[in-house]
């Protein structure tokens, strides 16, 4: 329904529906189901201790391993992008021998410090440090899952010059021609190689102190330090300039490249 001489801004998305002879259209394909997996270990001590009749300080060290993160799949159906060699490889091969792409961290060790000093009767100080580790939960269309040659696309585009031998919703999408699809001009999701597991540092320290029975002033300080937090930038966003964005591209073999890093950092 667009004016052909000045197609931008014009049609009617409502009535392009009631004639069923959609634009375009796009929709993803996947070479089979898939069967992710992704372990997951923590263990735990902690203590109370109490030093004298004033002091008391709680202990504790928690240890955690991510070995499957993000996650693994059964038959090694994911591929990934490495810079290093500017391609896209799949997983469980030489060039990429990770399962899950990623290295695995087996130094991940949060301890807890907690303590408690009574200044007299009616007034106790309190203070306490900790190191928490977070496995984030990330999409999995966001990941390697999700890439070619397991994964790809099928699309069309109506010639609007070309009215009764457009694709009409009733045809729907056109059968896939093949379930191994090429890696050339495609949107790559990928994921660092190095992904560092997400931590947090907390810490506190206050005062509380009782007037009269059922009345408690209390006064504290807070703090949070985010470390090697979650963001996804796109490593071959094309720089501003003149001719062809591929030549602009960092990588011009391949269309975006988002990627998962642990690069953030926050602090309160």
């Amino acid at each position: 329904t667009q004016n052909l001489i000045t197609p931008a801004k014009t049609g009617n998305g409502a009535a392009d529906l009631q004639l069923g002879l959609p634009e375009d259209g796009n929709i993803n394909a996947l070479a089979g189901a898939r069967g992710y997996r992704r372990v997951e270990m923590a263990f735990f001590a902690e203590d109370n201790w109490k030093v004298g009749r004033n002091l008391t300080v709680n202990w504790g060290l928690r240890y955690e391993a991510f070995p499957d993160f993000p996650w693994t799949e059964v038959y090694n159906r994911m591929s990934n992008f490495v810079p290093s060699l500017g391609q896209v490889v799949v997983v469980g091969t030489p060039q990429l021998p990770d399962r899950s792409a990623t290295k695995t961290s087996w130094l991940d060790f949060g301890p807890r410090l907690g303590l408690a000093y009574k200044l007299g009767n009616q007034m106790v100080l309190r203070a306490a440090y900790g190191v928490y580790y977070e496995g984030e939960p990330i999409p999995e269309t966001n990941l390697p899952g999700s890439n070619p040659p397991f994964t790809g696309s099928v699309a069309f585009t109506n010639d609007k010059t070309n009215f009764p031998g457009a694709v009409t919703l009733a045809q729907g999408f056109p059968a896939p021609v093949t379930s191994v699809y090429p890696t050339a001009g495609a949107t790559i999701q990928a994921i660092d190689g190095n992904f560092r597991i997400p931590y947090a540092q907390q810490w506190n320290a206050g005062l509380q102190r009782e007037f009269r029975a059922g009345i408690v002033l209390s006064a504290s300080y807070v703090g949070t330090k985010g470390t090697a937090l979650v963001l996804d930038p796109d490593i071959n966003q094309p720089v501003p300039g003149a001719g062809a964005v591929a030549s602009r591209r960092a990588y011009p073999n391949f269309a975006g490249i988002p990627t998962v890093e642990s690069v953030g950092n926050s602090i309160y």
